[in-house]
């Protein structure tokens, strides 16, 4: 059909015309004939001027606004320019509509004239074609421009090129992502929806002229899409989005190496290294301990049992004993902070071809998580150092109070004398690791200032002065002691004879427990001998608590007067042998309460408790059935 056009001109079409018409009816008025063909002659270049017109891309960027633009600000500046343009396409296809009418009306087709309606016709094809030509120049020619745009190639032969978009590169709750996104996406905006969108902008002005050729029916988007031309175009489109998406998400990936500061919990982390180094260091230092003990055994037994007398540390309370070594501490923060260096010096804005990429966003990111982890190791620092000051501060007010009065200017004073035994007892447990905790302290705040962590004290200086503070009052301790050595000879012979007391109260509390506690069942028995049994078991239970908490208090006063750690080993018989009985007599009450027979089940549990018993102690007599 186009092909068709090409071989006979407008002027020939319109000769056809109007000799069909006119020529026949009048063959002498050629200047009337003359006049209609320059018409439709004139009409049709008019045509061809209107349709050139259009043959400038739709989307162009101006001087003015060369800088990359932000997504937003990108779609509000061409989106008004394009509309402004399919405005005047608009309107320049109605005046085409126009003019083509007036052609019409001054030949004055006669319908029934099969040759006037064909040739009119062949006329309206032509014109139709230009148009269709029209448009097509002008969604090739947007197409072309908007892949200059985007072709890496074309732009590194540019001087001084600014890229289309500038887009932020942020760490989301779970990864890093683009603001807005790279690739298409369902819902919102993304670079490649945007130039998608424009891309049917471009097509979209195939729908602002009727078609000529069907009397202003239907539209010229199917010619559009046909056009091979265009799916070139069209095509290349694609690859240079494909490939700007493949960059982008390079760059994006080579954060990555940070994947752990915003995929794993910091606190946890922490907590771990805490546990896993401090699993070490009591090792360590039990290692240590057992070491020293050949040489110094009597000493670290005494400074265990005190240990057990006064609970945690007193200078620890509410701080860890073992923490893994500040070297680690400090080989940690510097890592943090090397990497913080690191992040601080990635290059924003960063160009990819077209889109510039600032990374502004997700360094703070970064950077504030990176500060975090720095934070939660140096509070841990900050916080055992207030804690541990704050507790020595504390001891050391206490140790003053307890001593102020000295027990020898009232040996009368029983009472006062057992409180300052109690205190030097208590500084004999804590003096020996009170320099190493001290030392300690002083390490840490060292660490701290050397990271430039702000404290709200000096501490160095107060750690300084209440250490000296401790070494005073314990030297006034020993003093105390040294005067209350004839009082506490003379309280150490009652406390013995208390304790032989005590020891003799303990042998017939065994006796009586061997005596009285349900040991044998009789299979004649009913259920009133289970509840009986429950029953005495449960009144010992408690009975064996009192007496256990007494002798935990003579065990205090032998750590006092520096004696030998009774074991009261008949009371720990007894704490083993009512465990025992209580399975025994669970045994027997669910082999009575399930209606089984006793011999055939329940001879097999009670040999085995009975063995059980036997093993731990020969005095406790066998359990029989």
């Amino acid at each position: 059909c186009f092909f068709f056009f090409k071989q006979k001109t407008a002027y020939e079409i319109s000769a056809c015309l109007v000799g069909s018409e006119m020529c026949i009816r009048d063959r002498t008025n050629v200047d009337g004939v003359n006049t209609i063909v320059l018409k439709m002659k004139t009409d049709l270049e008019r045509i061809q001027i209107i349709m050139k017109s259009f043959d400038k891309p739709l989307l162009e960027r101006e001087r003015k606004q060369m800088k990359p633009l932000q997504a937003d600000d990108f779609d509000q500046t061409y989106k008004a320019i394009i509309q402004s343009k399919h405005g005047n396409i608009k309107s320049e296809g109605s005046q085409i509509h126009k003019i083509v009418k007036e052609i019409m009306d001054t030949i004055k087709i006669d319908k029934k004239n099969d040759k006037s309606v064909n040739a009119w016709k062949n006329y309206q094809d032509y014109i139709n074609n230009t148009v269709v030509e029209g448009l097509s120049n002008v969604v090739q020619t947007s197409l072309i421009y908007i892949n200059e745009q985007l072709s890496p190639a074309f732009l590194k032969k540019l001087d001084n090129y600014l890229p289309l978009f500038d887009i932020r590169l942020e760490l989301g709750y779970d990864d890093i992502k683009y603001e807005p996104a790279i690739e298409e996406v369902t819902h919102g905006q993304s670079v490649r929806n945007i130039i998608k969108s424009y891309i049917l902008d471009f097509y979209h002005i195939s729908t602002l002229i009727n078609r000529l050729d069907t009397q202003g029916v239907g539209d010229y988007l199917i010619e559009m899409r046909d056009n091979f031309d265009l799916k070139y175009h069209l095509s290349h489109v694609t690859e240079n989005l494909d490939y700007i998406e493949a960059e982008t998400e390079k760059y994006r990936q080579s954060f990555q190496v940070y994947s752990y500061l915003w995929t794993s919990d910091a606190k946890e982390m922490f907590e771990h290294f805490l546990h896993e180094e401090e699993e070490k260091e009591v090792v360590n230092q039990k290692a240590a301990q057992i070491a020293q003990q050949a040489a110094q055994e009597d000493e670290i037994k005494t400074l265990d049992e005190g240990m057990q007398m006064t609970g945690q540390h007193p200078l620890l309370k509410g701080a860890r004993e073992f923490i893994p070594s500040l070297e680690l501490f400090d080989e940690h923060i510097t890592k943090m902070k090397t990497i913080q260096v690191e992040i601080s010096s990635i290059k924003t804005p960063n160009d990819i071809a077209w889109i510039r990429i600032t990374s502004q966003p997700l360094k703070i990111a970064l950077d504030s998580k990176v500060t975090n982890r720095i934070k939660i190791y140096t509070e841990f620092l900050l916080i055992q150092t207030r804690v541990t000051l704050k507790n020595l501060v504390e001891f050391v007010d206490m140790i003053k109070d307890g001593i102020h009065l000295d027990p020898s200017e009232k040996p009368e004073d029983n009472e006062l004398l057992m409180k300052v035994m109690k205190i030097i007892s208590v500084v004999k447990v804590v003096e020996p690791s009170t320099e190493k905790i001290v030392k300690r302290m002083k390490e840490m705040v060292s660490l701290l200032k050397k990271h430039n962590v702000p404290m709200e004290e000096e501490y160095l200086n107060k750690i300084d002065n209440v250490y000296t503070q401790f070494g005073e009052t314990v030297q006034r301790v020993y003093k105390v002691k040294a005067n209350i050595l004839p009082l506490q000879a003379q309280e150490q012979v009652n406390v013995k004879k208390k304790l032989e007391k005590f020891q003799q109260k303990v042998k017939d509390f065994r006796i009586e427990f061997k005596e009285t506690l349900p040991f044998i069942y009789d299979e004649t028995s009913g259920d009133d001998k289970i509840d009986q049994s429950y029953e005495l078991i449960n009144q010992w239970y408690f009975k064996l608590g009192e007496i256990e908490k007494q002798a935990k208090g003579y065990n205090e006063l032998e750590i006092l007067f520096e004696l030998e750690q009774s074991g009261f080993k008949d009371l720990k018989d007894c704490r083993q042998d009512l465990r025992s009985l209580k399975v025994m007599w669970d045994a027997v009450s669910t082999v009575s309460y399930t209606h089984l027979t006793l011999p055939t089940i329940y001879s097999v549990q009670i040999s085995v408790v009975a063995v059980s018993l036997k093993k731990k102690n020969d005095n406790v007599r066998t359990f029989t059935y």
